[in-house]
């Protein structure tokens, strides 16, 4: 059996009651002692009840006869027999009833609270690993960049079929440690090939500049002077122009490619 704490109210004036009186009148002090003996027997049984034929294995176990044991039990209304032969103390029970009550509500309680607790932390590391499993792949994606090697852009540019000379890419965007123009770390460079798609195809820059075709190299300046240098309807002979012309070198220029012209007369008109 599973044993509980095995506490019985003890009352201080209990000697007083009339049939324990009868008990030590009549058996000594040895009655009165058994007596308590029995109860806590009783205590310490399911449904506080013990069998009455087993009567004689008590009296060994105080150390007393079994007449007495016995006599103490049938003879001073202390204990009840039912029918199922076993004896048991009313009063014991009565008396327990508030104690065990308030044991039963405890442990109700306790079992509520386990469950709860057993519930969260249950779910707690799944919910924590989840949570950490977001925020490691939040971090993977928004903090680290991974800059693409030389074969990985021109790939991408074969794939896009753009005019982009991959070195040159990379080039510039090494030399602004991949800082975009908004002041924001890169997250994703085939975006900004993209981006510079869209900028050529705005700048009409679509092929590379011929040293034989000086007209299309006209062309381009005068764009790039219309778009950087806010003029109307700029002209070739216009002197701003000949004097960037002047700057660059006509042989120089023939060399570039159309960004480069671009990126070189914008710098120098300051755009």
């Amino acid at each position: 059996m599973k044993k509980d704490a095995y506490y019985f109210p003890h009352f201080c004036n209990a000697r007083h009651d009339r049939r324990l009186k009868r008990v030590q009148r009549e058996l000594g002090i040895e009655g009165y002692g058994i007596y308590f003996m029995l109860l806590e027997v009783l205590r310490e049984q399911d449904g506080f009840k013990y069998p009455l034929n087993d009567i004689d294995l008590l009296a060994d176990e105080f150390g007393t006869s079994e007449q007495k044991t016995r006599t103490v039990v049938t003879n001073y209304k202390l204990f009840t027999v039912d029918e199922c032969n076993n004896f048991f103390s009313k009063k014991l029970i009565e008396y327990l009833e508030p104690y065990l009550e308030r044991s039963k509500r405890a442990r109700e309680a306790a079992r509520k609270r386990w469950l709860t607790y057993k519930s969260n932390a249950n779910a707690l590391p799944e919910h924590s690993a989840s949570n950490a499993s977001k925020v490691k792949k939040s971090k993977v994606k928004k903090n680290i960049f991974k800059a693409p090697t030389l074969e990985e852009i021109k790939n991408y540019c074969i794939e896009r079929k753009n005019t982009i000379d991959p070195e040159y890419f990379l080039d510039f965007q090494l030399s602004r440690n991949w800082i975009l123009s908004n002041g924001k770390q890169t997250r994703d460079w085939k975006a900004v090939i993209r981006t510079w798609e869209r900028n050529e195809k705005k700048r009409g820059v679509e092929a590379p500049v011929k040293k034989n075709e000086p007209d299309r190299i006209k062309n381009i300046i005068l764009s790039a002077v219309h778009q950087y240098g806010s003029y109307n309807t700029p002209s070739f002979e216009d002197k701003k122009i000949t004097n960037i012309v002047g700057r660059l070198g006509w042989g120089n220029i023939c060399k570039m490619k159309e960004r480069d012209l671009f990126f070189n007369i914008k710098n120098l008109i300051g755009g």
